[in-house]
C-alpha cells in the first residue's frame, strides 16, 4: 500500500463509521454532510482494496479487516491529537533543568531574584549556571549546552539565529574604599577629570576585548587612566579596592549589592558616558519553547522590578 495516498481525516471517517455503524450518524457526528461521508467512504474502501462495511439488518456490520483495523486506527488518531497538541508547561511540576550563561554582574543583579522566583513558583526545577568563553558562547547556544545568556550589547555576540531582547539600561560609577584620599573631595562635590585620572585604577577586561563605557569615553576625551591592574570581574575584585588608593569604574547596580560588605563609597564619573545596553539573548531554536517563554518572562519581570526599584 502506497502511505502517501492515506488521508488522516479518512481515518477520522472510518473511526467515527465504525463507532456508529451509520454513514448518516457519522456525518452528524463529523459536522460533514452525508455525500462527503459516503466518498470519504468510496475512497476508503478503493485505498483499503476491501469493502470495510456491509450493510446488515441494523446498520453496518464490519469485515474483518475493518475489525483488524479498528484498534491501530484509533490508537493512530490518537497519538497524532497528542503530537498536534501545543505542548504545555506547568512551572509548579516540572523537574527541568535550565542551562544559562552568566557574568559576575549577572550573578550580583538578576539571579538572586530568580532564585527566589524559582522556589516559590518551579520547586521542583534546577538551574545550572555557565560563564564560557566568548568565542564558545554562541556554540554553546547553537549545540543547547545553555539556553539563556546575558551581556551588554557591545560584548553579546552576532549571529542570524540569535535573538535578543533589552533589559535594562546600566550606567557606570567610581568606587573607592572609605579611607581613599578622594572621599572628602567627593564629599565636597568637588571632583574633578583630573583627581579622577590622579589615582590608580583596576580595569575590567572582557573576554572579547570590548571596551567598557569608560573606556570609551576616556578615548574620546584623549585622556587614558594609570591601570594598576587589569581584573577579569567585578565582584571578586571588589576587596583589592579596601585599605588602597585604587578606583574601579563599575555597573552601578552591583554597588548597591556589594558596597556596604568591603565599606565602599560610590560617587558619579566626572565625565559624560553612555549606558550599557543589558540584554538577554537565546538560540531562536527555542524562542516559542514554553518552558523558555517562561522562564524568558520571568527574567523580564525581574528587571522590570530592578528598574523600578533602582
Amino acid at each position: 500500500m502506497n502511505l502517501s495516498r492515506i488521508d488522516l481525516n479518512l481515518l477520522s471517517v472510518f473511526a467515527v463509521i465504525a463507532q456508529t455503524r451509520s454513514v448518516t450518524l457519522a456525518a452528524d457526528q463529523l459536522a460533514l454532510s452525508q455525500p462527503a461521508v459516503s466518498h470519504a467512504l468510496a475512497r476508503l474502501r478503493r485505498t483499503m482494496d476491501d469493502p470495510l462495511f456491509i450493510r446488515g439488518k441494523d446498520g453496518f456490520i464490519l469485515t474483518t479487516r475493518a475489525e483488524a483495523l479498528v484498534p491501530p486506527v484509533l490508537k493512530l488518531l490518537a497519538d497524532a491529537t497528542l503530537l498536534l497538541k501545543p505542548p504545555q508547561f506547568d512551572p509548579a511540576t516540572t523537574d527541568k533543568t535550565f542551562h544559562i550563561c552568566v557574568s559576575d554582574y549577572t550573578v550580583a543583579t538578576l539571579i538572586p531574584k530568580l532564585v527566589r522566583e524559582f522556589r516559590a513558583d518551579a520547586p521542583l526545577a534546577k538551574i545550572e549556571l555557565y560563564s564560557p568563553n566568548d568565542e564558545t558562547l554562541v556554540s554553546y547556544l547553537e549545540l543547547g549546552k545553555i539556553e539563556l545568556a546575558f551581556g551588554p550589547s557591545n560584548i553579546i555576540p552576532k549571529a542570524p539565529f540569535l535573538q535578543t531582547h533589552l533589559l535594562f539600561n546600566e550606567y557606570y560609577i567610581g568606587v573607592i574604599h572609605n579611607k581613599h584620599p578622594l572621599v572628602p573631595i567627593i564629599q565636597a562635590g568637588k571632583l574633578t577629570l583630573e583627581s579622577y585620572l590622579a589615582y590608580p585604577h583596576l580595569q575590567m577586561s572582557f573576554r572579547n576585548h570590548a571596551l567598557t563605557a569608560v573606556e570609551e569615553a576616556l578615548i574620546k576625551l584623549q585622556r587614558t587612566r594609570n591601570v594598576f591592574m587589569v581584573v577579569p570581574g567585578f565582584v571578586n575584585n571588589l576587596a583589592l579596592l579596601v585599605d588602597t588608593d585604587l578606583i574601579m569604574s563599575l555597573p552601578s547596580r552591583m554597588m548597591g549589592t556589594f558596597g556596604n560588605v568591603f565599606d565602599l563609597i560610590s560617587f558619579e564619573l566626572p565625565f559624560e558616558h553612555k549606558n550599557d545596553q543589558y540584554s538577554m539573548i537565546w538560540h531562536n531554536r527555542t524562542t516559542h519553547d514554553p518552558a523558555m517563554i517562561w522562564l524568558r518572562n520571568i527574567i523580564t519581570k525581574i528587571s522590570i522590578d530592578i528598574l523600578e526599584t533602582s
